[in-house]
């Protein structure tokens, strides 16, 4: 994370409560809390350093890295080629466990413990910082962890955030 001056979490325009396309709802609330960064360089951890921003604030904005990343690539790209820090992956972690995406959770972690095994990523990362993630049976292959991996990074995913928001809107939204 870079030191940057760190921004004030503001509350978001109540209007956007009334649209119904869950997809939208959860990029509007995305591109409201990024705009709010002081160094838009900062784009993965500039949400750290919103003051008095609420965790689902930060957890929104770590699935929608999530999504961008995950929705456009897969996940084999993402933990392969991705350049992200421990604290990411972790961050995302429990982002993804906030909003109960049990199955891309399953798939997540399946593929940082396949990811942490090949040489070039594991030593990029502490392994110890990941024992708590499990390898799935079901998802034992990067073949197997992206098989439908599109489709339920896009409506699914966005369903289980636009959801999210709602249930916290008084901490999100100027009531």
């Amino acid at each position: 994370m870079n030191n940057a001056e760190p921004a004030i979490f503001k509350k978001m325009n109540s209007k956007l409560l009334k649209i119904t396309d869950d997809g939208w709802v959860f990029q509007e609330v995305a591109d409201f809390i990024s705009d709010l960064f002081i160094n838009k360089e900062d784009h993965v951890y500039g949400v750290e350093k919103l003051l008095d921003a609420p965790q689902c604030v930060k957890n929104i904005h770590y699935l929608w890295l999530f999504n961008c990343e995950v929705g456009s690539a897969g996940l084999y790209s993402y933990v392969i080629n991705h350049w992200a820090e421990d604290l990411e992956w972790l961050l995302t972690h429990k982002a993804l466990k906030s909003i109960q995406a049990i199955e891309l959770i399953q798939r997540f972690e399946s593929c940082i413990r396949l990811g942490l095994k090949d040489e070039n990523i594991g030593i990029k990362h502490d392994v110890s910082n990941f024992t708590h993630m499990h390898l799935f049976d079901n998802f034992n292959t990067y073949e197997k962890i992206d098989d439908g991996i599109y489709e339920l990074a896009g409506e699914p995913l966005g369903k289980l955030v636009a959801s999210y928001i709602r249930k916290h809107k008084a901490e999100i939204f100027d009531l």
